[in-house]
């Protein structure tokens, strides 16, 4: 399950969309939502991610989204405050290819297990 903290519920419903899109064979079962304690991924904004990476399970995975023009600034703050790795702005499709990469690298997908 990924976790999304400060995202609108508009933008959620098209990461959902765009994330399913990328498996089509339905090896993978993407959830979106906003329950943190559930979340093996933990996606938002690096103020979140800094202010709350205390407060979460051990194991889960943060990725931080950065502003589209960030100067590299922010993506070293948010990888100093334990995010994983950065996304950069907030295009959906964006930003589910990025977290299925994410996924694919900590051995989340069920399709990776069973090779």
């Amino acid at each position: 399950m990924i976790a999304c903290v400060d995202q609108p519920a508009g933008w959620l419903r098209a990461l959902q969309s765009h994330l399913a899109a990328l498996e089509p064979s339905e090896a993978v079962s993407w959830q979106v939502g906003t329950d943190e304690d559930a979340a093996q991924i933990v996606l938002g904004r690096l103020v979140a991610i800094a202010a709350q990476a205390h407060l979460r399970p051990a194991g889960t995975i943060r990725v931080a989204v950065v502003g589209e023009h960030d100067d590299g600034a922010g993506v070293v703050s948010a990888l100093e405050a334990g995010a994983v790795a950065c996304v950069r702005g907030t295009d959906p499709a964006l930003t589910a290819a990025h977290l299925r990469s994410v996924a694919r690298r900590h051995g989340l997908l069920d399709a990776d297990v069973a090779r």
